[in-house]
């Protein structure tokens, strides 16, 4: 079961992830008008469980 600190990670990570995708968007597609979308929601989930796993199995390692 993961902690409030691993939860409250995982959404930092997500939100993170989903500010990346938009700044990249605006500068590289229409401007001001681009928007998040589902895709970009995938990608941001799993990056954060990537992250997460990675981080997760290094921790619980004696």
């Amino acid at each position: 079961m993961p902690t409030l600190a691993e939860a409250g990670r995982f959404i930092l990570i997500v939100f993170g992830v989903l500010l990346i995708c938009l700044i990249a968007r605006i500068l590289v597609f229409d401007g001001p008008r681009e928007s998040i979308g589902a895709g970009d929601i995938v990608v941001a989930i799993t990056a954060a469980v990537l992250i997460m796993g990675g981080w997760l199995s290094k921790s619980e390692q004696p």
